[in-house]
């Protein structure tokens, strides 16, 4: 049999004749089959070429290498370990369209699109079969996957229910998929360096560069961002959301940031709840902080029990304990009277500050600007049980007192703009300090020095001195009633 070249081939029958119903001789057979093998060899590799120009259909494959730049389409099954099949390599230059079961178990190298039927199988780790995808390659699998190291591939499409299984770390465009160190079942760990250290630590998921980098036995910690957690080792039961959230947290647990630095320097200090970028920044050992807004607590360092929400509340604390902020600049105001390490404080409204930075058990309701305080009641409770007191006796202040004070009517002019021009009755604190003097009579809490350059005035403190004055009035009135009937 020979070939034409043109797609038809020839059967040669010249002194081999062939006759119906007769039995062929085995040397006339021989001679057929050597006729076919030839032709169809030269049909493959036309004219001595290693490219078949023509589209190759076959059903049960074919037992040698395929090369093929045309479409190769077969809807049988292609088997390459043994049997039927490609036992060799399978090189497809344009489209490969399987609408069987396949099995490869050579290697296959695909440039153009390949699309493999259900149950498709590429390669099996024992085998080492490795599976090349290059070029603008996709492969479309419609069933279940079993795939071992693809080395290079453009696009990947998974369809229906497919499912995808590797048994080690992978890599998607140079990102790492895996487990991290150790290889424990229940951790997980996406991006390079991610949970890199981990020994036996379980329960964790890192998902960024270096995330969880130095962890070691931690356990039940999520850590989602480049450098999240980066220096925990045995810490537990925490939660960093953000770049470098939590970065320098060794061995401390349950505690919480979600912005991009939060929480950064903590080492130690534990059960802190960080909401926001830089908050609480500079903390090392301060424990059971909660900050929410950015920057707040940022200067913290081993405070404890402090409590801010609002941007840059607290901001200036340091190792203030049992500290209350609530809106933007609370307890820090413009910085010069900012809290660092006064304790027991509540700061409440836009930059509301105390008289000082280490000032103690004060409350602050809104800043300088503050013209009234609205309450459906006039006054203020207080404790006032005689259980609660000792050393009772009558003051000392009274009328002479009374007298020595000077109240006048005046105009706020403050000094840093906050109230002007609003007129008002009081009292001069300086004036105040000069009646004391004056009498020799010290009546507590009238006036505060905490703040040098902002003296401050309690006149609510003057309420039981009027009342002695009152008193020692009447007395007088009496005494002059008795000598005037």
């Amino acid at each position: 049999m020979s070939y034409n070249g043109s797609g038809t081939f020839i059967i040669n029958t010249t002194g081999q004749p062939v006759i119906t119903g007769t039995v062929i001789s085995s040397t006339a057979f021989n001679a057929l089959t050597a006729d076919l093998g030839t032709g169809l060899t030269t049909a493959i590799t036309k004219d001595g070429q290693t490219t078949a120009t023509a589209r190759i259909p076959f059903a049960a494959g074919i037992n040698s290498s395929l090369v093929t730049d045309a479409t190769s389409t077969t809807t049988g099954s292609i088997i390459t370990a043994g049997g039927v099949g490609v036992a060799k390599a399978l090189f497809v230059g344009t489209t490969a369209n399987v609408a069987g079961a396949t099995t490869l178990s050579s290697t296959l190298n695909v440039t153009g699109v390949t699309t493999l039927g259900n149950g498709a199988i590429l390669g099996t780790p024992a085998s080492g079969v490795v599976t090349n995808l290059t070029g603008t390659a996709s492969i479309n699998i419609n069933g279940t996957v079993g795939a071992t190291t693809p080395s290079s591939v453009s696009a990947t499409t998974i369809t229906a229910s497919s499912t995808l299984t590797a048994t080690g770390a992978g890599s998607i465009q140079g990102l790492t998929i895996g487990r991290g160190a150790g290889a424990v079942s229940t951790n997980a760990a996406v991006g390079a360096n991610a949970l890199f250290s981990n020994t036996t630590g379980a329960g964790n998921s890192a998902l960024g560069s270096s995330a969880l980098y130095s962890n070691t036995t931690g356990a039940n910690n999520t850590a989602v961002g480049q450098s999240a957690l980066n220096s925990n080792t045995i810490g537990v039961q925490n939660t960093a959301v953000g770049q470098a959230a939590l970065y320098a947290n060794t061995n401390a647990s349950n505690n919480t940031a979600v912005g991009q630095a939060a929480l950064f320097s903590t080492t130690t200090g534990a059960n802190n709840t960080a909401v926001g970028g830089g908050v609480l920044f500079s903390n090392t050992t301060g424990a059971s902080n909660t900050a929410i807004g950015v920057q707040s607590l940022y200067s913290n360092t081993t405070g404890i029990n402090n409590t801010a929400v609002g941007v840059q509340a607290l901001y200036s604390n340091t190792t203030g304990t049992y500290n209350t902020a609530f809106g933007l600049d609370a307890g820090q105001g413009d910085g010069t009277q900012a809290n660092t390490t006064g304790t027991n404080n509540t700061f409440i409204g836009f930059d509301a500050m105390g008289a000082s930075a280490s000032a103690s058990n004060v409350i602050t309701l809104g800043n300088g600007s503050i013209a009234t305080l609205r309450c459906q009641v006039t006054t203020i409770t207080a404790l006032s049980d005689a259980r609660d007191k000792t050393n009772i006796k009558n003051i000392p202040a009274g009328l002479d007192f009374i007298n020595a004070l000077h109240p006048v009517s005046f105009d706020w002019n403050m000094r840093d703009g906050k109230k002007v021009g609003i007129p008002e009755f009081g009292f001069v604190a300086q004036e105040l300090q000069a009646a004391q003097m004056q009498t020799g009579i010290t009546v507590p809490n009238l006036v505060s020095t905490k703040n040098p350059d902002k003296l401050e005035a309690s006149a609510g403190t003057l309420i039981p001195v009027l009342v002695k004055a009152i008193q020692e009035l009447k007395a007088e009135f009496d005494a002059y009633k008795l000598t005037h009937p």
